[in-house]
């Protein structure tokens, strides 16, 4: 079998690059990864009508990013992780690296063999050997090549990395709310359990015991070695300081403090309280609808008219009156409507739905009118006629009642009765003798026997009634 002349060619140029080291192109290794040149770059091979650009041909770029679990404490453990990405294609599992690892707080050296990514855990920066502060490690990559005899550097990179000599946590505040509404990390409601919690990132590999000692502005709440979590609920409006200090003991190494601190802000939920004003509108007018609400500001109050316009009117609320007017201007036809009302704060929401009338004022007015003088005439009415039956019932001279033995005996009525005595007992007379006649004719209807025991007489003067037994 004949071998081109060209390859041949091609061939002999690499071995004579790679015998004078000049194999590769070191000056930016983790942007551009191994590159391959030779004198033939660019030029006309031997029995080819084309360029051949070995450049593009042989480059394989690469992309280094170092990451690591700092801070982390004195005499704790430390991960740092190295991935290699290709800018061209993807990486193969089968694929090896060497990695080489150097850092700067110990000034040790290790070495690991993967793919494409690689990760070391390190825990000799001690305390009695290695100070608190900022430190670099260094990772240099090497591609493992199988008709080199020899790793192709292809790049390094670096990255920070620091050691503390307090514990390294976090403090989390949660708390859940009806509506799901989100919360941010600053403000929480009150009256509502907020779930306080503390979480260690420091790792080690030996056992330890631990105190959690929490305070809220200062003044102690709990001590507690079981679990790293409590409940607080929260009263008063304001701004709170939650602080939780976390002690930990060894057995073979020095005890380790830290403390973790968290400012928050707790508000007062929205909620609606009465809700005044007009519930009828002429057409074209405005509507002031009064809306009262509890709740810590600033609120934002919307509202909108449903099924006519979705758009919402809004305006944020910042006085501590906690009361707003709605100018509603009804340019809606004539008919029943619904008002929309949404207010919420940082940490909650509260609706309302009021229904209200838009009327035609003319004719309204028209009706009115006509309503009026109907009622004016019946009050005259009926003034006529109550005046009428007391008069009437006054001017009698002498009424004959026969009673009935029931031993119901009148008393006298004493000299020189007042007008409105007189009117009384006048009215009182005409109801008496209405309830006797009935009973009279009752009586007869059943032939019953009766006796009579006195007689009404009045005498000749008109304001004075005499009862005579």
């Amino acid at each position: 079998m004949l071998v081109p002349s060209k390859w041949c060619y091609l061939l002999l140029s690499l071995l004579k690059e790679a015998f004078t080291c000049r194999l590769y192109d070191c000056k930016h290794p983790s942007k551009h990864g191994m590159k391959i040149k030779t004198n033939l770059t660019n030029q006309q091979l031997p029995g080819s009508k084309s360029e051949l650009n070995l450049d593009k041909f042989f480059e394989e770029p690469y992309q280094i990013t170092v990451n690591s679990s700092s801070p982390a404490v004195l005499d704790s453990v430390i991960r740092f992780s190295a991935n290699i990405s290709s800018l061209e294609e993807v990486l193969s599992n089968k694929t090896l690296f060497v990695y080489r690892w150097v850092n700067t707080a110990n000034k040790n050296t290790l070495t690991s063999e993967a793919n494409y990514t690689s990760s070391i855990d390190i825990n000799t920066f001690l305390s009695y050997a290695v100070s608190p502060g900022e430190y670099h490690m260094k990772v240099t990559v090497y591609k493992k090549e199988k008709i080199w005899p020899f790793s192709v550097k292809i790049g390094h990179a670096s990255t920070k990395f620091v050691l503390t000599e307090f514990l390294n946590g976090k403090l989390t505040i949660k708390q859940q709310l009806n509506d799901k509404m989100h919360v941010n990390n600053h403000t929480f409601a009150t009256k509502k359990p907020l779930n306080l919690s503390s979480v260690l990132t420091d790792e080690f590999e030996i056992e330890y015991s631990y105190a959690y000692i929490w305070f809220v502005n200062g003044t102690f709440q709990e001590w507690n070695e079981s679990y790293s979590y409590i409940t607080y609920n929260g009263i008063t409006p304001g701004k709170l300081n939650i602080t939780v200090k976390v002690k930990a003991s060894f057995d073979f190494l020095s005890n380790k403090e830290g403390i973790f601190t968290k400012f928050i802000t707790l508000k007062d939920a929205i909620n609606i309280g009465n809700i005044t004003g007009e519930n009828e509108v002429c057409e074209g007018q405005h509507m002031y609808v009064n809306v009262s609400y509890n709740g810590s500001n600033p609120t934002e109050i919307c509202w909108h008219v449903m099924h006519i316009n979705e758009s919402l009117n809004c305006t944020w609320l910042n006085g501590n009156e906690n009361r707003y007017t709605i100018d509603l201007h009804t340019d809606h036809k004539e008919g029943t409507y619904k008002l929309n009302i949404t207010m919420k704060n940082d940490v909650s929401k509260a609706y309302a739905l009021i229904s209200f009338k838009v009327i035609d004022g003319y004719k309204d007015h028209k009706i009115s009118s006509v309503m009026v003088v109907t009622i004016t005439f019946c009050l005259v009415g009926l003034i006529v006629t109550v005046a009428a039956l007391a008069y009437s019932l006054k001017v009698r001279k002498k009424c004959h009642i026969t009673e009935v033995a029931d031993f119901n005996f009148h008393p006298h009525i004493k000299k020189g009765p007042k007008i409105s005595t007189v009117m009384k007992n006048l009215l009182y007379e005409f109801l008496e003798k209405d309830r006797l006649n009935r009973r009279q004719n009752n009586l007869n209807k059943h032939q019953s026997t009766i006796k009579t025991y006195g007689t009404i007489e009045s005498s000749n003067d008109d304001d004075m009634l005499l009862y005579n037994l």
